[in-house]
């Protein structure tokens, strides 16, 4: 009970967070931050996803799950390390 209170909580504050994400990937299109940026909405997506199937289903199949969440975490170490390439200045701004 609890835990799907919890994850519920985690998919309407990630389902919040998403147009935001969406508009900041907009305005820094262009700019070198859009390499930063633009991997953030398809990490939300993924882990609303992968939490919403998580309260709507019976049974997650596991591989579905390891899928959609392997994506995000490539999808968030990509940011990370644009990210890190940008301030330390090994990439010009």
């Amino acid at each position: 009970m609890l835990n799907d209170l919890l994850i519920f909580g985690l998919v309407v504050l990630l389902s919040a967070a998403l147009p935001l994400s969406v508009v900041a990937a907009l305005g820094f299109r262009g700019s070198p931050f859009s390499k930063v940026t633009a991997p953030i909405p398809v990490v939300l997506v993924c882990y609303v996803v992968a939490d919403g199937s998580r309260l709507y289903l019976e049974k997650v199949p596991p591989t579905f799950y390891a899928v959609v969440t392997s994506v995000a975490v490539v999808a968030a170490v990509y940011a990370a390390v644009n990210a890190v390439l940008l301030l330390t200045e090994r990439r010009s701004v």
